[in-house]
């Protein structure tokens, strides 16, 4: 089964409509396969404009990609995200949402579109840069 790499997580893809999509198993974060199939199947279709120019939201009724809100306990959710992928999640993140999920996940906002593009780049007929 192919997959993607974010630091030492390991995410296996699935055949999708129009390419491959997050297989979304253990331990990848639930929220994480939502938004990324989410998008890829047509929801968040701005999703890409919000990432490339750093605004606030990408919403839809079942996921969102929000920019952390004051209440957040940013360090504990940046603790996850590191624990998870051995990387630093940095100040630029994203705080990603599935509505059937009660735990949120932090993402880098370069770290998210760098694995949109990867996935895009496998698509059936895509240039590969």
């Amino acid at each position: 089964m192919d997959s993607l790499n974010l630091g030492r997580l390991n995410l296996p893809l699935a055949p999708g409509p129009g390419g491959p999509l997050l297989a979304g198993l253990p331990p990848c974060p639930a929220a994480l396969a939502a938004v990324v199939n989410g998008h890829r199947c047509g929801l968040l279709k701005d999703l890409t404009r919000v990432l490339e120019s750093g605004d606030r939201a990408s919403l839809d009724q079942a996921v969102s990609v929000v920019r952390p809100y004051p209440e957040d306990d940013l360090e504990s959710l940046a603790g996850a995200w590191e624990a998870l992928t051995g990387l630093p999640a940095g100040d630029d993140v994203y705080v990603l949402r599935a509505s059937w999920e009660r735990q949120r996940f932090l993402m880098p906002r370069l770290a998210l579109m760098s694995l949109l593009k990867d996935l895009e780049v496998r698509r059936p007929g895509s240039k590969r840069t």
